[in-house]
């Protein structure tokens, strides 16, 4: 007392005179915190013990000096803005950080208040809290919620009134859920699922951890497997949050995820407590409060007063009253000095929690005369500690329930600050053995991962988290997978202090990713490597710029599509499992054999030459063709493989897609070759099968895109020439070959299985048009359709046809289906049923074809046929072969006798139609009357009834075409021809042999067998000798016309430069002089015979 009234009496000799009642002086020296008092330059007037203990020095040592060696170079400058402002008469608060003598760092909370002398300032009271302690609660919530985030689940809490309190980012991403979305936790879960979870949430808030298997929903309606953990988190032994796990199970995948906002309601501490001085006169009862205190206890300073003793013990806590009794006394009585907690009771009835303090102030008789001391309000200190050990609590509880392992390391200490129970159950080790065995990770980590985790742990160093799954040997000595992250703690050097992760055991999760990845790339049924497996092994060769020469096989099992439909997928399954087998035993094991799919295999051969290709490809035929017994059935099956070598021979640029595509190729020349054989890939394919090749290609797509259309050929009574019905023959427009015959495609639908879906969607057709004629007042005639055998194999196509009756409302008696006598050939009982369901629904019957293959009066006889078909080839030879002329006339007599009506198919001269009508044939089909027409061109015929025979004619006159003069031949000259160009794009092709039957320096005219489009951006090219001359010709087909059967007639114009015309012009002009001289022209390439006698033998 006496050294601080001596200051402030050096401070009145300064003309420092600052007015100040005991009880200040007396409150000042007993303050908690740090209290100084400064002159106006900053220098030291007096200091109480908690500063002097702060600093580290005593009142002596600081006097007179300066406050700034003790604050932080960080804050100078704003601490000197702040103290020249508090000169003027503004009060400040603020937060620094201060290092004392002993280098200690503090962070305090200071409060700057001017004093005045004749209201000027005459120096400034200063207090400073030191809030150091809450600075590290602060920084440990922080971790608490960086670690919580890092959490990888979905996590959210409930309250008692089930309302949710957090949802962590993982299971916004688990679910597709936004935060707009989600109104209550049932949005989560199915509404089936709602009941159990209810009464899980029931244990849960009744104390019990409660674990079970759920389904959630997501955004997309879609439904989860999960594990659901609810962990109650306790306050005072009642439940106060649920804390809800979401971890999805429904893959066997565990997804990273960060623990969000465990606690995002927990308040943040307050900056700076309150403090109130006060002093009490027991001898008057009387006492003097700051206006800070009015403010602790609620009340206004301006119209409240100090209570009396008793006044203020009916503020306090009952509990607490008997307490602040006994330290009173004991202060009057005594004079000792007392800091307790008690409870106040407010105003407005709230309840605050202060440290109290106080200290006898003695009187002239060395007795205690009065009380002086601070109140210091802790309410909010408290609960944010209350709250925070609670937290703390309920994360760790949360910790040791995971699977995951939470921890955080010292690095400069190398001590592990944080674990949870996890660890042990993962890793089989104790945690005590990881502190005290500095070699621990060396010895568990896998050898082959080490290198990649000591590279991943530099990062840590820059601050860069680390995520990787490494494995690692369990104590058991098996080796499990783990997937660890990092998250590096830097300091404000960027020096790396610690570490924070999560790991989990990811082993099951490995497991399953590798049957996945075996089932990704394996085939289901033989266990050979799948289409993805081969298509990435090649591209890896191709990658290879080290690859040798390599060769692909693409395998197709002849007749396996009819095994399978007739005995069934079990026993094809079967047989698909016995080819496996062979074709592994026939290629080596550094060989890869795939199954592509269906009963199509294919084979990578590394490092061979062709002819070791050639040679496996041999062996695999010959394996392959052997019998298979399988069950009670011994089945016979060939292959026909398509090889593909690379590199090609022209080094052309390819890809795996390309490769296949060759080899594809090539398998369908083998096919086309009869079976059974192989065939290897070149460039050069023949115009016939590279145009199969895209017919094939297409045909799918086609029937998607309506480019098929139907044609009908009507047929007339032999006598009258009367329309007494029509065939339905489908065409195909095709965007590069332009009308396609059915005799091209036809066949390959028949392979490809397409003949089934093509089938359907003629009798749909024929329906639709029957009803459209209806609607028109037509009198339509029976229409016929084609069926193929495969469509009656399919037991849906007498409710096909039953379904399109009753829904077009057709007469089944204007429908006539046609089949060819190989149907009847040893028919299964779904054939007989189908046909006769047929003839039961009122449909004829007609016989296609009759006479080719196998002829039998017993099918005639059998299937109650109404209609027999002569075949063309019969009717083409009848006026030249008297044989055909004794077969036809036979086959009518025959035919009437069974009581069938009877059609020849093909007529095309009035011979032939004399011929028939004398013999009695019932009907005629063919171009003597109308060829194939469309339906508007049909009606236009039905609308007339009756057509007479047109006069054919084999050629028509073209010459009206030509621009320059022609040179016919005698007899055709044989050339090649080859497509160069497609639609702008190059090919390279093989050649085909056509005859030339004219030229002229403007094109010639030819005769193929291959059926050409009518395009300008088709280019051709013809290569023929004149005069023992070669002779390259460019050009496009301008116009076709039928020959004969099978063969058609060209119009190619040229596309040449003037250079190369008149080379030819010479050669033309030539060639001409010689046959007006009658020279002999000795051109080999003439030949001998005429096309229609060449043609036939081929």
């Amino acid at each position: 007392m006496n050294t601080f009234k001596s200051l402030w009496k050096k401070g009145k000799d300064s003309n420092i005179n600052i007015d100040i009642n005991d009880y200040l002086i007396e409150a000042f020296k007993v303050n908690i915190d740090a209290t100084f008092l400064l002159d106006v330059e900053g220098n030291f007037l007096a200091i109480n013990k908690s500063g002097e203990k702060l600093l580290c020095v005593s009142e002596k040592e600081v006097l007179g000096k300066s406050f700034i060696p003790y604050i932080d170079k960080i804050f100078l400058e704003e601490m000197m803005k702040r103290f020249n402002k508090t000169i003027k008469g503004k009060p400040q608060v603020t937060t620094i950080d201060l290092k004392n003598k002993k280098s200690q760092n503090f962070k305090l909370h200071v409060a700057a208040s001017p004093c005045y002398k004749d209201k000027k300032v005459c120096g400034i009271l200063v207090i400073a809290k030191d809030v150091t302690n809450e600075r590290k609660l602060k920084q440990s919530i922080e971790l608490s919620k960086e670690l919580f985030n890092q959490y990888p689940e979905g996590v959210f809490s409930l309250t008692p009134d089930r309302e949710i309190k957090a949802i962590n980012e993982s299971l916004y991403k688990l679910t597709g859920f936004n935060k707009n979305d989600i109104d209550s936790y049932l949005d989560f879960f199915p509404e089936e699922h709602v009941r159990e979870f209810d009464l899980n949430l029931k244990a849960a808030f009744s104390g019990d951890l409660v674990q079970y298997q759920a389904f959630i929903s997501t955004k997309q309606n879609e439904v989860l497997k999960t594990c659901i953990t609810l962990i109650p988190n306790l306050h005072e032994d009642k439940v106060e949050s649920l804390t809800v796990i979401v971890k999805d199970i429904s893959l066997l995948k565990e997804y990273e995820a960060n623990i969000h906002n465990v606690q995002r309601n927990l308040n943040d501490a307050q900056e700076i407590a309150n403090i109130g001085s006060w002093e009490y006169d027991f001898t008057r009862d009387e006492g003097y409060w700051s206006k800070q205190l009015f403010r602790i206890f609620g009340m206004d300073p301006e119209t409240d007063t100090p209570p009396t003793f008793q006044g203020y013990l009916n503020m306090l806590h009952p509990e607490d009253v008997e307490e602040c009794v006994n330290v009173m006394s004991e202060t009057i009585q005594k004079g000792k000095r007392f800091s307790h907690y008690s409870r106040i009771i407010r105003k407005d009835g709230t309840q605050r929690i202060v440290q109290v303090t106080g200290r006898p102030v003695y009187g002239v008789e060395d007795s205690v005369e009065k009380i002086i001391g601070t109140f210091y309000d802790m309410t909010d200190f408290l609960e944010v500690k209350e709250k925070l050990e609670e937290k703390e609590k309920q994360i760790e509880t949360i910790y040791n329930n995971l699977e995951e392992v939470i921890w955080s390391i010292d690095v400069k200490s190398k001590k592990v600050l944080f674990c949870s129970n996890g660890f042990e159950e993962i890793y089989g080790y104790s945690l005590e053995s990881v502190i005290s065995s500095p070699s621990f990770w060396e010895n568990v980590l896998h050898p082959k991962d080490k290198e990649k985790i000591m590279k991943s742990i530099k990062g840590l160093f820059v601050g860069e988290k680390v995520l990787i799954k490494h494995r690692f040997i369990h104590s058991s000595g098996d080796t499990r997978w783990a997937d660890t992250k990092c998250f590096p703690v830097l300091n404000e050097n960027g020096e790396l202090i610690r570490i924070d992760g999560i790991m989990w055991d990811i082993t099951e999760e490995k497991v399953a990713e590798e049957k996945i990845q075996h089932s990704a790339y394996h085939d289901y049924l033989t266990d050979l490597p799948n289409r993805r497996m081969f298509d990435e092994s090649v591209q890896e060769l191709l990658n290879d710029n080290m690859a040798n020469n390599f060769s692909v096989l693409l395998l197709d099992l002849d007749r396996f599509k009819h095994v399978n439909d007739m005995l069934g997928h079990e026993i094809g399954d079967e047989l698909l499992i016995a080819v496996s087998k062979r074709l592994k035993e026939c290629v080596a094991d550094k060989h890869l054999v795939a199954r592509m799919g269906g009963d199509e295999f294919a084979v990578i051969l590394y490092d061979v030459q062709v002819e070791e290709a050639i040679r496996i490809s041999n062996l695999i035929t010959s394996e392959v063709r052997k019998v298979y017994t399988i069950g009670e059935f011994d089945l016979h099956i060939t292959t026909s493989i398509g090889i593909s070598v690379y590199p090609f021979e022209d080094g052309e640029d390819v890809t795996a897609k390309s490769i296949l595509k060759t080899a594809d190729t090539a398998l369908y020349n083998a096919k086309h070759l009869g079976r059974d054989t192989y065939k290897i890939y070149t460039p050069s394919m023949d115009i016939e099968s590279y145009k199969i090749y895209h017919l094939e290609r297409d045909m799918r797509q086609a029937l998607l895109n309506n480019d098929f259309f139907i044609e009908y050929q009507t047929k007339v009574k032999t006598e009258t020439g009367e329309i007494i019905g029509a065939e339905a023959l489908i065409r195909w427009q095709h965007p590069e070959w332009g009308k396609v015959s059915p005799s091209e495609f036809i066949p390959i639908a028949e392979e490809s299985d397409l003949i089934c879906e093509i089938g359907e969607w003629v009798i749909k057709k024929v329906f639709e048009q029957i009803k459209e004629w209806n609607s028109k007042n037509l009198t339509p005639v029976p229409i016929s359709v084609n069926l193929s055998p495969k469509q009656l194999l399919k037991k849906n196509l007498t409710g096909l046809v039953r379904g399109l009756l009753h829904t077009y409302q057709v007469d089944p008696g204007l429908i006539e289906f046609e089949l060819t006598e190989s149907t009847l050939i040893e028919p299964s009982e779904i054939v007989l049923s189908t046909i006769e369901q047929i003839r039961g629904m009122g449909i004829k019957i007609a016989l296609d074809d009759f006479g080719v293959g196998y002829s039998s009066i017993t099918h005639l006889k059998n299937f109650k046929l109404n209609t027999l078909k002569i075949d063309k080839s019969f009717i083409d030879n009848i006026m030249d072969k008297e044989e055909d002329q004794i077969i036809i006339t036979s086959l009518i007599q025959m035919a009437h006798g069974l009581g069938l009506t009877i059609v020849a198919e093909g007529v095309e001269d009035q011979d032939q139609l004399n011929f028939l009508r004398q013999k009695g044939c019932d009907y005629i089909q063919g171009y003597l009357f109308s060829k194939p027409v469309l339906p508007n061109e049909l009606e236009r015929l039905l609308k007339k009834q009756f057509i007479k025979p047109i006069q054919m004619s084999k050629r028509s006159n073209f010459e009206n075409r030509r621009k320059y003069f022609r040179i016919n031949f005698t007899f055709p000259l044989l050339a090649d021809l080859t497509i160069s160009e497609i639609k702008g794009k190059k090919v390279k092709l093989g050649t085909t042999e056509v005859l030339i039957e004219d030229i002229g320096l403007g094109g010639v005219r030819f005769l193929s067998q291959i059926n050409l489009p009518v395009r300008d951006d088709i280019i051709l090219i013809i290569e023929a000798e004149l005069l023992n001359q070669p002779v390259i010709l460019h050009g496009n087909v301008v116009w076709k016309n039928d020959y004969i059967e099978n063969v058609n007639q060209y119009g190619m114009q040229f596309i040449l430069s003037e250079q190369e015309t008149s080379s030819l012009s010479k050669l033309i002009n030539q060639l001409q002089l010689d046959l007006k001289t009658k020279k002999v022209i000795t051109d080999r390439k003439f030949l001998k015979v005429g096309p229609k006698e060449y043609f036939s033998k081929r």
